[in-house]
């Protein structure tokens, strides 16, 4: 299925960010476990050798007492540039079942020392000719803009 083939390749990807780091900074699988313990955020070796060799899951949790170990910012991590305009799921899929409309979705945040879930609203069209549907998603921060407005 396109989204299975999608996740994970995304976590290879995820994966593959992880181990660059970790081999830039001359670091031993060793060293990471001791600066997440550090950290406050103990890892396994297990885990970190997992993540280094390609895992095709990786638990939100390891990552990001990973990111707080290695002193990254996970977005740096999640950002993948080549998904602008990608088809993850075609709407003739059996899965596909006419999800279109609004939803509210909660995300926890990616910023340290913030504990409150993130709002969001997430509009999925109906296909347009080409059968590609086009969604829009905003993200409340909590943050006020200047003139007293919710910032998205």
């Amino acid at each position: 299925m396109i989204i299975e083939n999608y996740a994970e390749q995304y976590c290879l990807k995820v994966s593959g960010k992880i181990k660059e780091i970790i081999k830039s900074k001359k670091l031993t699988q060793t060293k990471v476990v001791e600066l997440c313990e550090n950290a406050g955020v103990p890892v396994s070796q297990g885990t970190i050798s997992n993540i280094t060799r390609g895992a095709k899951e990786i638990k939100l949790s390891s990552l990001i007492s990973l990111c707080k170990g290695l002193n990254i910012n996970i977005i740096d991590i999640l950002s993948d540039d080549d998904t602008e305009n990608k088809t993850i799921l075609k709407y003739d899929d059996k899965m596909y079942k006419g999800y279109t409309g609004t939803y509210h979705t909660y995300f926890f945040p990616t910023i340290l020392n913030k504990e409150e879930l993130l709002h969001g609203i997430l509009d999925i069209n109906e296909p347009n000719e080409n059968g590609k549907c086009e969604a829009d998603l905003k993200l409340y921060t909590g943050e006020k803009k200047k003139n007293g407005e919710r910032d998205e």
